[in-house]
């Protein structure tokens, strides 16, 4: 079973063959037709065969893309991280201030990847 986001599985095929080709040959190699990850085109075809279309989701965020969960997890990891460093060594306000504002701006050029968190 595999869930992806988004309306084609290409991107998927490509992420999987290109960084984890054993451990799919391992889940997949056994299936009836399987190609292999060599031709990732037969790999995509593959994986659209073998489709179904459900209504269960099994995130709790259906709405919400990959990249905007992980987005959240990376926030949510940097303020927590913050919280503790400020527990820890106190700051005054001024300086307080200036470390969220760089803490935040550097939030935003950051865009993790699936599996980095």
């Amino acid at each position: 079973m595999c869930e992806f986001d988004g309306e084609s599985v290409d991107p998927l095929v490509q992420a999987l063959a290109g960084n984890i080709p054993n451990e799919v040959t391992t889940i997949w190699g056994r299936c009836l037709g399987f190609p292999g990850v060599d031709r990732r085109d037969l790999l995509s075809e593959y994986f659209e065969r073998c489709q179904l279309t459900t209504t269960l989701f099994l995130a709790d965020q259906p709405e919400a893309s990959v990249n905007e969960i992980l987005m959240a997890l990376l926030c949510r990891r940097r303020l927590g991280e913050f919280v503790k460093l400020v527990q820890t060594n106190p700051r005054p306000p001024d300086v307080l201030q200036r470390e969220f504002r760089q803490m935040w701006e550097g939030l935003q050029n950051e865009r993790p990847s699936p599996g980095e968190l």
